[in-house]
């Protein structure tokens, strides 16, 4: 049986929190705790870009997901990771948010098999005076997404519903424009 796990962090602290983010890791490299050991590592590289007010945390337990009808087929403990942000700059609107690309190369259909990573409560300071990302905030936090694609005790990727399938990521690249978070209103 093919299986993944499902590592959740959560995002709490300044206005419009909580935000979550979920990874999915193939089983057949290393083991859940390793799976939530990659995750707080990618946040740990993040945090040099969030506001202090801004605290994450990787949960106490791992989803273990059977890849063809995506159900939870157990749950795994590990051992939970918290930090927070280290920049005290002003935040900028809690709807701005940084979007990490994480592409595949696969393409089904014509289209290709992608995800993304939003990264929330950052700070002007990382804002350009265009108003869009700063280039040293777009490379660094590139190198971040790719540290998280290359660890050897991991297999990242993205999970398709559709598809019924996961995909091992094969890049990150960061919009140098901010991704604006937003709520339907029907």
């Amino acid at each position: 049986m093919a299986l993944l796990w499902k590592v959740v962090t959560k995002i709490t602290g300044p206005a419009g929190s909580p935000w979550y983010n979920s990874l999915y890791f193939h089983d057949t490299v290393g083991s859940p705790q390793d799976a939530a050991d990659a995750a707080q590592d990618l946040w740990d590289g993040l945090k040099a870009y969030m506001h202090t007010s801004a605290t994450f945390f990787t949960p106490t337990e791992v989803l273990v997901l059977d890849i063809p009808n995506g159900e939870v087929q157990g749950i795994e403990p590990v051992t939970q990771h918290t930090g927070s942000g280290v920049v005290s700059a002003d935040p900028l609107p809690r709807g701005i948010q940084l979007k990490m690309k994480m592409r595949t190369g696969i393409f089904l259909s014509g289209r290709e098999v992608k995800g993304s990573i939003f990264v929330p409560a950052l700070c002007e300071s990382k804002n350009s005076v265009s108003g869009e990302v700063d280039t040293a905030t777009v490379a660094a936090t590139a190198i971040i997404g790719n540290a998280l694609i290359s660890d050897a005790n991991t297999l990242y990727g993205i999970y398709s519903v559709k598809h019924r399938a996961f995909f091992e990521a094969a890049s990150c690249s960061v919009n140098g424009e901010w991704s604006m978070l937003r709520t339907r209103r029907d």
